[in-house]
């Protein structure tokens, strides 16, 4: 893990969640995060509550980090991540492109399980249409 991600980490273990996401904000700032730097930066964003709203930059971590990751299990993590932020918004579409990405890789049998769960998410905003006549 880079020096810049465990300074984070060690921050957000002494209390200071809100001076780990700075820290990180400051250094994408200034450059592109590595993928473990942008994978704590998602996680302490997500544990902030409801009362802020980061989607549209968790989403944008996301992104970012498909641009550094290779190996199938680091890709379905970030399409599982970025696809349960759609199913979290009610972006059906959307979604549904990252969670087949993560049956396609078949990176683990926990992705799988998640991604079938959330797919039953987005089964459910779509739409009711009735009987043809």
């Amino acid at each position: 893990m880079t020096s810049i991600a465990l300074e984070a980490l060690s921050l957000s273990r002494t209390g200071d969640r809100e001076g780990a996401i700075a820290l990180l904000l400051a250094a994408r700032d200034n450059g592109p995060l590595d993928e473990p730097a942008t994978s704590v930066l998602f996680t302490l964003l997500g544990d902030r509550g409801d009362d802020v709203d980061d989607h549209a930059l968790r989403v944008e971590l996301c992104d970012h980090a498909l641009t550094l990751v290779a190996r199938p299990m680091q890709r379905s993590t970030w399409h599982l991540r970025r696809g349960l932020l759609h199913v979290e918004r009610r972006e059906g579409a959307r979604a549904l492109v990252d969670l087949q990405r993560v049956l396609a890789l078949k990176a683990s049998d926990d992705h799988l399980d998640q991604a079938r769960a959330a797919l039953l998410q987005v089964a459910a905003l779509s739409p009711k249409k009735g009987p043809r006549r």
